[in-house]
């Protein structure tokens, strides 16, 4: 049995097996080389789920009890509200 690789695989230490090549791994289209309108088209998976940052905001009374008169999740309401508007390049 032969020592364990850097990749943890074992590696053969002589033996009557030759050496496998390596494929070429084909290089990915840069991200450089794509389209502004691309990003601006492009989906996004059903399980993405950007990185959420604690924030305090003050907003006045009547539009919170609006966010709020909704139910549980007004915070998510906020979020939507000013995601659309980041989209729609207010701001």
């Amino acid at each position: 049995m032969g020592a364990k690789s850097a990749l943890g695989g074992v590696e053969q230490t002589g033996g009557s097996q030759a050496a496998k090549p390596q494929k070429a791994i084909p290089r990915a289209t840069s991200v450089v080389d794509a389209e502004p309108a691309y990003w601006r088209t492009g989906l996004r998976s059903k399980r993405f789920r950007p990185v959420k940052q604690s924030t305090t905001i003050r907003l006045d009374a009547d539009v919170l009890d609006w966010l709020k008169a909704g139910g549980k999740g007004y915070q998510t309401r906020i979020n939507a509200i000013l995601r659309e508007a980041m989209h729609r390049g207010l701001g």
